[in-house]
């Protein structure tokens, strides 16, 4: 019997760690990518606007390319041709016309906005559904910010908040922390990447940066 109980326990203290490791990747984002979050996000985003990729399953493929041909036709939009590359481009793009993002919390309308420059943007869940509103701000002296503007049950974040952080600049590349725990955003691309514990969690600016330079 005792054999047993082991076996039921060692069954349960693995279950509770499979759980834990999904709370915690929900929380920070996508850590293996196969399937590319970004790419999920376009998606998502093409079949919300009824151009229909036909699965939502992170790769690039004829569907994929076929529906973001249609949006872009219908909406007149001038962008890259399609890839894993420019999937960020598209995805920033299609969601800057749709009601899918979420809206910063009220109160939150101040954070950050003190500093020279502000990037706003939006992180991934896993299955690449905008869930999270973020700024990221820099006085380009070192000094910097960063908001989280909405709360996500799912995640853990009950309420908004700050952090004030050291942002280095090297032109289009701004950075917080290494590469184990950090941000780092290309404001050319409008990638931002959130990097906890070495799990990697995806985002993408919605809005031009407010720089005005170094």
């Amino acid at each position: 019997m005792s054999a047993i109980t082991s076996i039921l326990d060692a069954i349960r203290t693995m279950r509770t760690r499979s759980f834990l490791i999904v709370v915690l990747m929900s929380a920070i984002g996508p850590a293996i990518a196969t399937a590319d979050p970004v790419n999920k996000c376009l998606q998502r985003e093409l079949r919300a606007a009824g151009h229909n990729p036909r699965g939502i399953d992170g790769i690039i493929g004829p569907n994929t390319r076929a529906a973001a041909a249609s949006w872009a036709q219908k909406t007149d939009a001038e962008l890259p041709d399609l890839d894993d590359e420019t999937a960020i481009q598209w995805c920033a793009a299609i969601l800057s016309t749709q009601a899918n993002v979420p809206a910063p919390a009220p109160g939150t309308e101040r954070y950050c906005i003190w500093f020279k420059d502000v990037l706003s943007g939006v992180w991934f869940d896993l299955g690449g559904k905008p869930s999270m509103r973020f700024r990221y701000a820099s006085q380009g002296d070192g000094a910097g910010c960063y908001a989280w503007l909405n709360p996500v049950p799912d995640w853990g974040i009950i309420e908004p908040g700050t952090q004030i952080l050291r942002v280095a600049r090297e032109d289009n590349l701004w950075s917080s922390g290494d590469e184990e725990n950090g941000i780092f955003v290309d404001t050319e691309t409008g990638l931002a990447k959130y990097v906890q514990n070495g799990v990697t969690s995806f985002g993408v600016l919605l809005e031009n940066p407010t720089a005005s330079g170094d």
